[in-house]
């Protein structure tokens, strides 16, 4: 539910930038990956209160957990930042 309303606002936001299409897109692109970032706490998505409900997971285990993920997600984002989406001239 997150990302599909952000996304319309950061394409149209990207749109009003003075930056090539390409890379509007890019921006756009890192944002709808960094939208859907919600591992640390039970209540950020459905799934994760699906879990939490059962009560086969504490919040303080959903927080270790949730730490870890999103750490690996922002390098991952980083990473791709960096590298391979300017390979493909999206950044």
């Amino acid at each position: 539910g997150l990302a599909s309303t952000l996304i319309p606002i950061f394409i149209a936001f990207a749109q009003t930038l003075p930056v090539s299409k390409e890379t509007a897109f890019g921006i756009v692109l890192v944002q709808s990956f960094v939208v859907s970032f919600g591992f640390i706490l039970p209540t950020n998505a459905p799934q994760n209160m699906l879990c939490y409900g059962t009560g086969a997971f504490g919040t303080l285990q959903f927080a270790k957990v949730g730490l870890v993920v999103t750490m690996a997600g922002l390098a991952l984002i980083l990473l791709l930042s960096a590298t391979l989406w300017p390979w493909m001239g999206v950044l």
